[in-house]
């Protein structure tokens, strides 16, 4: 796959008015989306359901391990198991719900191997911006309490939905980390 055949692909979701969302988290446990504060963490990935179909974003290794990838269809389907929380109108997500995506930026990142040479990339974040102007930013990361920072290149995404957060993470648009 070329990098814009994935922008092709990510590109399929503007114009979509969001209708509902669920969450993919690892199978046995109870619902931890939602454990961090400022910010919702799911193992797998998560399911945006639109007016024009169903996409999943979640991690995977298209072009290194890990970062994001967006398809058609749900999550389910590329899963053996999972724990699904249908998250519509328990999350910070109600507020989006109707809303069409107007935008969908996706942020590469040079892979932090010297050995590879120039030109190995990988999509890291994503951000979502809303017909009302909100932005959501998600990222193959695993958050990190104790620094309330993000650990890049994981088997997990991160959804942020304020900005400020965005900012203070280094997420999408935002300063990106040495």
């Amino acid at each position: 796959m070329t990098l814009e055949m994935f922008e092709q692909d990510v590109r399929q979701l503007r114009g979509a008015r969001l209708l509902r969302v669920r969450y993919y988290e690892l199978p046995g446990g109870w619902p931890a989306w939602d454990a961090v504060a400022k910010c919702d963490t799911v193992d797998h990935g998560l399911d945006l359901i639109c007016d024009t179909g169903t996409f999943h974003i979640t991690w995977d290794s298209t072009f290194w391990s890990y970062g994001l990838r967006v398809n058609r269809g749900a999550l389910l389907d590329q899963l053996r198991a999972a724990l699904v929380t249908e998250v519509t109108e328990d999350s910070r997500w109600a507020p989006l719900i109707g809303q069409h995506i107007t935008d969908v930026t996706v942020y590469w990142e040079d892979v932090p191997t010297p050995n590879l040479g120039d030109g190995t990339r990988y999509p890291q974040d994503i951000a979502l911006t809303f017909e009302l102007g909100a932005r959501v930013f998600l990222s193959a990361a695993i958050y990190e309490d104790s620094s309330h920072t993000l650990f890049r290149m994981s088997d997990n995404v991160v959804v942020v939905f304020d900005e400020l957060f965005a900012q203070c993470l280094r997420v999408g648009p935002f300063e990106r980390p040495e």
